[in-house]
């Protein structure tokens, strides 16, 4: 049995062929210890039977004061087995000013921005987002 795990910036996808070459160009795969012969043949990939989970970690407010902006920091998150991380943001609907901020954070979603600031000029006091 054998397990590849892929790192950052891999680009094979799941039911994709890979092909382990033993040929005199090719990189020798053997065990650990080298007392084998070089791995030759192919597999298709498969997803992992349990997926790997991101680990969010988020810094900001709880509570802003009326004249603060509001500022969030979630790049310390990390995971998703060497994918990149995309970063989504949205707000609960009914609130004062929902269809501006939905906008805004629309925008950073696409940049998938793992930092957002907002203007205090969006938001009304007294009024939990």
């Amino acid at each position: 049995r054998m397990e590849v795990l892929l790192g950052f910036g891999a680009s094979i996808l799941p039911n994709e062929e890979l092909v382990f070459r033993s040929d005199e160009e090719a990189n020798k795969i053997v065990t650990f210890e080298r007392n084998s012969l070089p791995v030759s043949g192919s597999v298709i990939v498969e997803r992992p039977v349990v997926s790997p989970l991101p680990t969010i970690v988020t810094r900001g407010p709880t509570k802003l004061s009326f004249c603060e902006d509001f500022h969030l920091d979630a790049s310390g998150s990390y995971g998703a087995a060497g994918r990149a991380l995309k970063y989504s943001y949205g707000i609960l609907p009914n609130v004062p000013n929902d269809t501006t901020i939905s906008g805004l954070l629309e925008e950073l979603s696409r940049n998938s921005a793992p930092r957002l600031s907002l203007s205090k000029d969006y938001f009304a006091p007294g009024v939990e987002y």
